[in-house]
């Protein structure tokens, strides 16, 4: 006679819930592949309606929690290279901060991880 068992495991994990006081839209890819072949070669988060935002910061971090790119500015994506102007970054996981307002005076904060693919 042989007897099963069956484990369920159940993880809470706890989280910061976003700051999220706009009517903005805000898309975040979670993977970019800077590789030459024009296809995902920068990691852009995309805000709609654009006219309605006022302030943007976007940060990405390595996995030792160093900054390697930084931008105040919403056209400008992170292209996998230090600050975009230095060496390449590896192929990993990288943290972002994403902290953005609106003409009406509401925010927006979110980070998570993404994949940098190459």
């Amino acid at each position: 006679m042989k007897i099963h068992f069956i484990l369920f495991l159940f993880v809470f994990v706890a989280c910061k819930k976003p700051e999220n006081t706009t009517s903005l839209q805000v898309y975040i890819p979670n993977a970019f592949s800077p590789n030459g072949d024009q296809l995902n070669e920068v990691f852009k988060v995309v805000v709609y309606p654009q006219s309605d935002l006022m302030e943007f910061d976007m940060r990405i971090f390595n996995d030792h929690r160093h900054r390697v790119f930084q931008t105040k500015i919403y056209d400008e994506g992170w292209n996998g290279n230090q600050d975009n102007t230095g060496p390449e970054m590896i192929t990993g996981t990288y943290t972002y901060l994403i902290q953005l307002s609106d003409i009406n005076g509401g925010s927006y904060t979110q980070s998570g991880s993404l994949q940098l693919l190459r």
